[in-house]
């Protein structure tokens, strides 16, 4: 096996067992929740700003609850993450910025213009 995979074992491991203390569970719950991040962002190669994205879309299509449509409009998302451009980014953040600062005519702003231009869609 290889070194991230023996890690991995532990870290389950100390999860499941009645013998250890919270604070190790916590930290070994923490590291899992790392590994996940670096393998998603390596596996993906997506920018920091999209991996958690990209992982609550793998969770959407891992669960077993979850429609085969849901399923399928989480993989064209993953795509479409994947497929960012530039400019399309800058909007993405754009957008985010507006609505943290509230200003819904940069809002609106924005939808519109993404409405009229359909390759940004």
């Amino acid at each position: 096996m290889s070194q991230i995979t023996d890690e991995i074992v532990k870290l389950v491991t100390i999860l499941h067992s009645n013998k250890v203390d919270e604070e190790e569970k916590l930290f070994a719950e923490k590291r899992l929740k790392q590994i996940r991040y670096e393998v998603t962002k390596k596996e993906y190669n997506v920018p920091d700003d999209r991996v958690y994205d990209v992982m609550e879309l793998e969770d959407t299509i891992n669960s077993p609850a979850t429609p085969e449509f849901h399923k399928e409009k989480a993989r064209q998302a993953i795509k479409k993450i994947l497929s960012e451009t530039p400019i399309i980014k800058s909007m993405r953040k754009s957008l985010i910025k507006a609505h943290q600062d509230k200003n819904i005519e940069e809002v609106k702003d924005i939808q519109d213009y993404v409405y009229r231009h359909k390759h940004l869609q």
